[in-house]
């Protein structure tokens, strides 16, 4: 869709307008400080929305010898007898 305007508030005017219950936005991810963490886009359609929105972002990259939650918790698991 194309709009003019300030772009949150668009995002969340064009949601209410089609009805939705779910805005996905995507984030970098590259700031630390809480305040900051959303983006300043995504913070403002999360304040504007009158629906849910949901703020996705890319994972950090894996240090060497890293591992994940579900590796961690098949190692919990007592064997399978079979």
């Amino acid at each position: 869709f194309r709009k003019t305007g300030s772009p949150p508030f668009e995002i969340a005017r064009f949601a209410e307008e089609k009805g939705f219950e779910l805005i996905v936005l995507g984030h970098s991810g590259h700031f630390g400080a809480w305040g900051r963490a959303l983006g300043s886009v995504a913070a403002r359609v999360s304040e504007e929305a009158s629906c849910a929105v949901l703020i996705a972002r890319l994972p950090k990259p894996m240090r060497e010898g890293s591992r994940t939650a579900a590796e961690s918790s098949n190692e919990s698991e007592p064997p399978s007898s079979g």
